[in-house]
């Protein structure tokens, strides 16, 4: 899971991640309980929108 929140983040400065990927990641960090990573994935995706 880390790693697919890697890559999206990698390719968040050159393009715009799927909205489907940004919108799973946190819900799978949560279902992890895998509270740093859901931070994580809702940054990357505060940090896409902007």
């Amino acid at each position: 899971m880390r790693g697919r929140w890697l890559l999206v983040l990698a390719r968040c400065g050159f393009s715009a991640p799927p909205a489907r990927v940004l919108d799973a990641l946190p819900a799978g960090f949560r279902a992890a309980g895998d509270g740093w990573g859901e931070a994580a994935a809702l940054s990357t995706r505060a940090t896409s929108a902007v």
